[in-house]
Formats: structure tokens, sequence, C-alpha cells
């Protein structure tokens, strides 16, 4: 991340001399700009790049399905939004702007030639500010812009229909992709078996557009029934990333190593149920797995046999008759 921010931070440095500053004097305006401007441009792009890295988080969760991607884009728009006019609030540039001896404003030596369209330094900064901010937000919108994917149109068509009618219709073609052609008929009857439960839901009162679409959707799965129960809940199950299959890829890695690359397919198929589902050694309890195992059939019941304990070669050679071991 600090590598993307100082590689950032040169080429606005360059941009902002090639631009704002006179183009026959480059090398020098370069060597004008003051250590300020350079903080304050490490600053913006940290905060920046931290409202990126907070999204990037949100969409390695586990549990995130496909209609999270819209709140979690929303959100990170609405606090590019606040860059806009300001520093982000709580940020690193709030924060630099409040030492002693940091002066954003103030870009040391000035050139004689100025640029035509550049009035004074916080002009140009502010100019830079709209640059930047406005840049990461259109690019934030068009490329997570899935709401013109198929999956997500459909789903919403599924999820607003007001009839029976406009949720079989919004379904067809999904139903038969996913459990075929053939329960078509008793997916219709589930609709309609459902539909008085499934009128109950609503004025849900969330202004964000993936929050509703994702609270309708469990709810509309908790009160349904039979294949349509199951039609829903493919679309909870519906993942937007490759986390899952990422994760079990180094699992897989760490089960079966050079060291162990005779393991049979049985095998690595349970020792990963198992690193995949456990639960870990801190938290697990063992006691009614060997209470279970006790109880499968008579396991040293009876007091051991003393003469053959005494036979032992390691009791002969660590005790002797004197001890009373013997």
């Amino acid at each position: 991340m600090y590598f993307h921010i100082i590689c950032l931070q040169i080429f606005l440095l360059q941009v902002l001399a090639y631009h704002v500053l006179p183009l026959h004097n480059f090398q020098k305006s370069m060597k004008s700009i003051s250590l300020s401007l350079k903080v304050w441009l490490t600053c913006i792009m940290y905060d920046l790049c931290r409202i990126f890295k907070n999204q990037q988080k949100v969409f390695q969760k586990s549990n995130l399905i496909i209609l999270d991607i819209i709140t979690a884009r929303d959100t990170a728009i609405e606090q590019l939004k606040l860059m806009l006019e300001m520093p982000f609030p709580g940020g690193k540039e709030e924060e630099v702007n409040g030492l002693d001896g940091i002066n954003v404003v103030s870009t040391g030596r000035q050139s004689r030639n100025v640029h035509e369209f550049v009035l004074s330094g916080s002009r140009y900064t502010a100019a830079i500010r709209q640059e930047l901010v406005q840049s990461a937000i259109n690019f934030l919108s068009q490329r997570m812009d899935i709401e013109a994917d198929h999956t997500l149109v459909n789903l919403q068509k599924i999820l607003d229909a007001d009839s029976p009618r406009k949720l079989i219709d919004s379904s067809r073609n999904l139903v038969s992709q996913i459990l075929g052609s053939c329960h078509l008929e008793q997916f219709a009857t589930d609709v309609c078996h459902s539909w008085s439960k499934l009128q109950e839901i609503h004025d849900i009162p969330i202004d964000d557009q993936g929050t509703f679409y994702a609270l309708k959707l469990r709810k509309m799965t908790q009160s349904s029934s039979g294949l349509l129960k199951k039609f829903l809940a493919t679309f909870l199950a519906l993942s937007p990333h490759s986390m899952a299959t990422e994760r079990a890829v180094s699992h897989y890695n760490n089960v079966k190593t050079t060291q162990r690359a005779s393991l049979s397919q049985d095998s690595i198929n349970a020792t990963m149920h198992i690193s995949l589902n456990g639960t870990g050694t801190a938290n697990y309890d063992p006691r009614p797995a060997v209470f279970e195992f006790l109880q499968q059939k008579e396991r040293r019941n009876t007091n051991p046999d003393e003469h053959l304990y005494k036979r032992q070669d390691f009791v002969k050679k660590f005790f002797s008759v004197e001890s009373g071991c013997m």
C-alpha cells in the first residue's frame, strides 16, 4: 500500500509541475515545490487508498452475498464525496494539518511566470483534490457497476414481484437452469403455497438499495418452502468472489506436502473437511467423543495382568524387587 502511495505521489508531483507550473522552467519548478505540498499529496493519497483498502476487506468476508457489493460500493463513494471539499474526518490529512509548521497552501518560492488559470496555491490544491477524488469516484462507480449484470437484474425483478404470476415469470429461466425445467410445475405450486406469507414482507424502512434487497431476500427465504426456498437460498450462497476456492487450495497445499505425497484421496478429503470445518484444539472438548468411543465396546475394564507386567523389560530395568513393583 505504501509503495503505491509513493508512486502516486511522484506522478502527481510531475503532473503538478508540468501543467500548473511553467513548462520552460520545469526543473526549476520541481525544486521550488515545498515540503508541505509533498506532505499534503502523500496524506490525501493515503486517505484515498485507505478507503479502497477498507472496501477490499469487506469484499473478503466469507459471508458476503452479491447484494452486499452494492452497499459496500455506495459506502465507499459517500466516503469519497466527503473528501471533495474537505479532508476526511480523522484521516491522515486532517491529522497533518493540525501539526505546527505544516501549511499546504504555501508552495515555497513562486516562479515569475504563473499559469494563467492558477491564481493562488490554495486554488490549484483544491483543483488537484477535485481531480483526484472525482477520478476515484468515477473509477469505483464504473468498476463496481453490477446493477447491469443479468443475475442481479433478474434477482431484483424476483424480489420486486407483487404477484405470484410475476414471481414465476421472472424466475422461470433461472429455475430451468438451476433446478431443471421438469421442476417448473412444482416450483409454481410452492410459490402459490408460500405467497400468503410472502405478502406480509413489506414496508422495510431501509433506504440503502443493497441492504434493502439483502434483507428482503433473507426474509423471503425464511417465509418460503419447497423448491422456492431452495431457489432463493442459491442467491444467498452465491459468492461474488473466489475467496472460498482460494482458501480450499491453500488448505490443500498445507495438507498434501512433499513429505505426505502418498496420501490417498479419501484421507485428503477427510483431512480437508476437518481443516475447513474444524473448531481448533483450543475450543474443542474431547470428552463427548471419548465417552462415545468407550461405549462402543468393553475396553480395559479389568485389572492388568500382574504376571505379564512383571515380565516387561522396562519394569525389570527401572524397578527393583524391594520397590514393590516387581
